[in-house]
């Protein structure tokens, strides 16, 4: 059974205080909209509709500013938008990735001033958004590792055959759950895909470096 499919379920009355509690379909939390399905529709409409909206004023000035003005406006005002919390929804079917890549070809499009593709948007030295959800699971797993205040029920661990120390040369494996879809299996399955002298890196940011430099290699093999 798809993990978007609804089920048709009876709903119970939820009291707190003795007040019932209002069930809605859809409602907004730090930015994220969450739906009664959790299929992510609303929320990936909803973030798209807002980055078009943007990219409307920036056409404005596409002739005014100059190539680097254009790539952070880019940058900074719709993709940040597209990586705000975007592990929360990941794994995507295949047609909402591709709504948000539309999303990112149009600002490759803004940035270039002309009709952007894919290939135009690795030229802008960009991850596609697959690779940049990927990327942000992965230095939300390597804090989730190495970093003491992450909540203990979303905590991962290495597998039992490997002998890890973090003064070992051995990269460390992550066990992989029987559960999929989950954060802790996909985050296990991507991390343990990593090179072995990234998986060795316990530094934050020299980890997310390598990770994203070894994520933009990988896709520019797979365009060319």
């Amino acid at each position: 059974m798809s993990r978007y499919h609804s089920l048709d379920r009876k709903e119970i009355d939820i009291k707190c205080n003795g007040k019932a509690l209002e069930r809605v379909n859809v409602t907004k939390l730090l930015g994220v909209h969450l739906d009664s399905n959790l299929d992510w529709k609303e929320h990936i409409t909803r973030l798209i509709s807002s980055c078009y909206g943007v990219l409307a004023v920036l056409r404005k000035i596409r002739h005014l500013a100059p190539f680097k003005v254009r790539k952070q406006l880019a940058e900074c005002l719709v993709l940040s938008k597209l990586d705000y919390c975007n592990t929360i929804f990941h794994p995507l079917p295949e047609y909402q990735i591709k709504r948000l890549q539309r999303v990112q070809n149009t600002c490759a499009t803004f940035v270039l001033r002309h009709h952007a593709k894919s290939s135009d948007v690795i030229d802008l030295n960009w991850l596609l958004i697959r690779e940049r959800i990927e990327l942000s699971l992965l230095k939300m797993t390597h804090t989730s590792l190495y970093y003491e205040g992450w909540p203990k029920h979303l905590q991962l661990g290495f597998q039992r055959s490997c002998s890890y120390n973090l003064r070992s040369s051995d990269a460390p494996r992550l066990s992989v759950p029987r559960e999929t879809d989950t954060f802790k299996s996909m985050a296990a399955r991507s991390f343990n895909s990593l090179p072995d002298s990234v998986r060795q890196l316990t530094d934050y940011h020299a980890f997310a470096k390598a990770t994203r430099k070894y994520l933009f290699q990988k896709l520019k093999t797979q365009v060319i």
